[in-house]
């Protein structure tokens, strides 16, 4: 499951390569879904998925996201250019808004990943649950993690993102993304997920604050720390 959700994390495979097909992709989420659910430990509950906003809101984050590197993809493919230069870049990078990029950079760093990713899926909202039976009998915890499933499962997301990033980047470069469980999954983020309209820019403000990168052995530390404090 965490496997293709990775492929829309850390590269545009899904989009490059005609191997990758994006009905996976999308089940992988739905099953992301179910398995929040499951751990919610309701007895009777529905999960609906609509598959149809999963696939709009992953278009619009790979637009974004990859957009730039798909232009240098294109651009060699039909030998526009083998070895696009920098002044070439410089240019793309000078007219990015004009021509409909929001991001020129074919790496961008996983605070804006996650942004972008938060963003169109909290708009979109593609999974909801419903409880079979009277709400009367749920708790307050209970109720708020109905209202909130959408929210709570994009944090989950989320975290398997990290622990991706974090198991393919430390073979480059010996500095890990932290970021504390409780804080993930703090009340007010994800109050405003649910109900707020965040701009892109709010929420990477947000996760910059949230998401730490440190070096390996103070990563190791406070990731201790935190499952002690379950």
């Amino acid at each position: 499951m965490a496997q293709m959700i990775d492929i829309v994390w850390l590269s545009d495979d899904v989009i490059l390569d005609e191997n990758y097909h994006i009905d996976e992709i999308i089940e992988s989420f739905a099953n992301m879904a179910y398995a929040v659910a499951k751990n919610l430990k309701f007895n009777k509950v529905y999960v609906y998925v609509n598959k149809w906003s999963i696939f709009a809101a992953l278009q619009r984050y790979s637009r974004d996201i990859f957009g730039f590197s798909r232009l240098r993809h294109c651009l060699e493919k039909n030998g526009i250019c083998d070895d696009i230069s920098e002044n070439i870049i410089n240019e793309v990078k000078h007219e990015h808004k004009g021509i409909g990029l929001r991001i020129v950079s074919e790496d961008p760093y996983i605070h804006k990943r996650i942004a972008f990713f938060l963003y169109y899926f909290s708009i979109m909202k593609p999974f909801t649950i419903n409880f079979d039976g009277s709400m009367d009998k749920l708790n307050e915890k209970q109720v708020e993690q109905i209202i909130h499933f959408n929210s709570i499962v994009l944090l989950s997301c989320v975290q398997t993102f990290l622990l991706s990033y974090n198991r393919i980047n430390s073979k480059k470069e010996s500095v890990y993304a932290f970021i504390n469980p409780n804080n993930l999954y703090d009340k007010s983020l994800i109050h405003d997920l649910t109900y707020r309209t965040l701009n892109r820019s709010s929420i990477e403000a947000a996760m910059r604050y949230m998401i730490s990168l440190i070096p390996e052995n103070e990563y190791n530390k406070l990731l201790e720390k935190s499952r002690k404090k379950k």
